[in-house]
């Protein structure tokens, strides 16, 4: 079994830093992500959001 995902895109920076708190980061990302592919992720840290590439 296979899973994919559209990454945000860059246009919702407002919507990320109003409701994560985070910038997304400047670096280009594939327009759609699979297993194996590097992605943003954003989760919670002691309940502060963190965003990290993977």
């Amino acid at each position: 079994m296979c899973s994919n995902f559209q990454p945000i895109k860059r246009d919702r920076q407002e919507w990320v830093k109003q409701h994560f708190d985070c910038d997304l980061p400047a670096d280009d990302w594939r327009p759609e992500t699979y297993p194996t592919y590097p992605a943003l992720f954003i989760y919670l840290n002691d309940g502060k959001p963190r965003n990290e590439c993977y």
